[in-house]
């Protein structure tokens, strides 16, 4: 089954899918060379990773016009209306891999979880990688620094932190199933507390998953693991 959908979640590293991937998002842009607006908040203040990155989305999107988007509070200089702008005139957003707990909040900081809302909107492409995936979901959780914070705790310490929904009845991990995807195992458990009706889905290394409007989701290389 292929879906009609322009949400594209990416797992764990693979070259090949990532090409794939960024193929299948530029597809339904109608421009000679589609814009895509690179959004690095999850690694934010780490050159080195930053870097990987800017080389793994030049991969991933061949011949494409590849701008970077810095969100208000990732860079000291950096505007809501520049990063809006960025957003607004892209065919393609990509969000990068690195901590989802401070790409969600730089996200949802500057309100760019509405800017995204309004890309898929008119139509545009909204891909994730690893960590980037976990933010277009609904939620996520911090952990203590300290193991010991929460030894006493069912949840380890974790508090769940809200993400950016774009996908929003999907609660979303990446590349975890060596630790048979532990930690979306805790974020499930405080999701459920809460009452929300939202589907539990680890995307693992090499794998992918397309999502459509309705939230229905399509199997890109290796299956996503489904949690009951």
């Amino acid at each position: 089954m292929t879906l009609n959908a322009n949400i594209l979640l990416v797992g764990g590293p693979d070259d090949a899918l990532l090409r794939k991937v960024g193929a299948r998002a530029l597809a339904a842009s109608r421009s000679a060379r589609p814009r895509v607006a690179a959004l690095y908040a999850p690694i934010a203040g780490h050159p080195d990773g930053l870097a990987f990155m800017q080389r793994s989305v030049a991969d991933m999107f061949p011949d494409a016009d590849v701008r970077r988007v810095v969100l208000p509070g990732e860079d000291a200089h950096a505007t809501a209306d520049d990063a809006r702008r960025a957003i607004d005139d892209a065919d393609v957003v990509f969000v990068s891999g690195g901590d989802p707990v401070l790409g969600a909040n730089l996200v949802r900081g500057c309100g760019a979880d509405g800017w995204l809302r309004t890309a898929i909107t008119r139509g545009a492409a909204i891909v994730g990688a690893s960590a980037g995936s976990i933010i277009l979901g609904a939620w996520w959780a911090s952990w203590p620094e300290d193991e010991n914070d929460g030894a006493d705790d069912e949840h380890q310490g974790a508090k769940l932190v809200p993400c950016a929904a774009i996908a929003p009845r999907l609660v979303l991990d990446a590349h975890d199933e060596a630790d048979d995807w532990a930690e979306l195992r805790v974020v499930a458990r405080l999701v459920k507390q809460r009452g929300d009706d939202v589907r539990f889905v680890g995307i693992p290394t090499a794998g992918a998953i397309a999502v459509d409007g309705d939230g229905k989701i399509e199997s890109i290389g290796r299956a996503p693991f489904f949690l009951a």
